[in-house]
């Protein structure tokens, strides 16, 4: 057990923390290793060509592939990472918002090709079918019939006539298209499975008039902004309570401008406490995705995500993830681990307001856990110190009420 700060002084002493531009990310299938820096170069005839920093060319097969991210497209980072942990509806509502700001056909064939994955997984016969007939549209090989669906549309009512549509608009786009025999047997083959389907519903339709090319899995493009908000919506329910300070102390939590609010110990609803506010340039989308993590008790994947973005973090982006990171392992309950990562954050980046925040829950991790009072004096006080310096009333006050219980 680590219990002095001396002996983590030593391990973290030789700890580099860099940070690096890149374009885009490749992560092959079975493997854990994220290639960053990489520039894909095409995704043809079922074969991904991508480059390495260093210029050197790969070539793999695309389901030897287990994620993309495009530089630029922060959706999709979210949604293959939900892919990634098969959380599949999350994956696919990250996957729409992706396709919408895609910006040429080679990442949109991918898109449309994890979204026939995704909705596949879900046994979700016409979404399949559509996004993989947009596929069949930008690369006229056989070796993409795998992402057509097997099995059958089921009933009539089954998806609503949004989804129908768009989902035959693609397959009768590829139908014009493609000249690959066996793909032309798998598009007429779907063809032929949702046409009916298609008419009864358009005859039964009572509403506006559907433009091809206005929803994508059925979400309408022009509603993205609250499909957003649907997916961040757990951020916004997070309970103010930070191991009872807030009711010690008979002040209301409340947030410091629009920095975040620090989840402390999980409380037994499995919601997360609020606290004092790091700063930094991480951005809202991954912000709220890790605090929604955390929030919502799901402390492994909340971990894995700071893990990876650690990776290439640096600055305020690395002192917030450090901190997020020991929030997670203290929910896993591996006190030694949070101990190091909530230090790491203070010592490496003390400029950084979550520096603060770390300090204190070093602090608490001494004085509750290691029962080390006055190692955890000297740190709520060194606390109370940055935060008074930075105007952070909220750090600061809370670090009085620890010393003064």
């Amino acid at each position: 057990m680590i219990k002095s700060a001396s002996c983590l002084l030593s391990i973290w002493s030789v700890l580099l923390i860099s940070s690096a531009l890149h374009a885009d990310d490749v992560v092959l299938r079975g493997s854990s290793i994220v290639l960053e820096g990489c520039q894909v170069l095409s995704i043809k005839g079922g074969q991904v060509v991508f480059t390495l920093p260093g210029g050197r060319r790969l070539q793999h097969h695309f389901e030897a592939v287990g994620a993309i991210v495009f530089e630029g497209i922060e959706e999709l980072d979210l949604a293959e990472q939900s892919m990634l942990e098969e959380r599949f509806t999350r994956a696919v509502k990250w996957y729409v918002l992706a396709l919408a700001g895609a910006e040429n056909d080679l990442q949109r064939q991918w898109i449309h090709a994890r979204l026939a994955m995704a909705h596949n997984a879900q046994r979700q016969f016409i979404q399949a079918a559509g996004h993989a007939s947009a596929v069949f549209t930008l690369d006229d090989h056989p070796v993409w019939k795998s992402l057509a669906p097997i099995g059958h549309p089921g009933g009539r009512n089954q998806e609503p006539y949004p989804v129908v549509k768009e989902a035959f608009d693609h397959v009768q786009a590829a139908r014009r298209v493609v000249k690959s025999g066996e793909l032309v047997r798998v598009v007429e083959d779907l063809t032929r499975q949702i046409k009916p389907v298609r008419d009864a519903l358009a005859k039964q339709w009572k509403g506006p008039r559907i433009r091809t090319g206005s929803t994508i899995s059925g979400y309408a493009l022009a509603d993205s902004d609250n499909l957003r908000a649907s997916l961040l919506e757990a951020q916004h329910e997070v309970v103010g309570v930070v191991h009872g300070l807030a009711n010690e102390s008979h002040a209301p939590i409340k947030k410091v401008d629009d920095r975040p609010q620090v989840n402390e110990q999980p409380s037994s609803s499995g919601l997360m406490g609020g606290g004092g506010a790091p700063g930094g340039n991480v951005s809202e989308l991954v912000r709220n995705d890790i605090e929604s993590l955390l929030n919502e008790g799901e402390f492994r994947l909340a971990l894995s995500q700071c893990t990876r973005r650690l990776a290439k973090a640096g600055g305020n982006d690395a002192a917030r993830l450090w901190l997020w990171k020991g929030q997670a392992q203290l929910g896993l309950s591996q006190n030694d681990d949070a101990a190091v990562s909530f230090t790491r954050g203070a010592l490496l980046y003390p400029d950084s307001p979550s520096s603060d925040a770390c300090l204190l829950e070093t602090a608490r991790i001494y004085q509750d856990v290691y029962r080390n009072p006055s190692r955890a004096r000297r740190l709520l006080e060194l606390a109370i110190k940055r935060a008074e310096a930075r105007g952070d009333d909220i750090i600061a006050s809370r670090a009085r009420a620890m010393l003064d219980p």
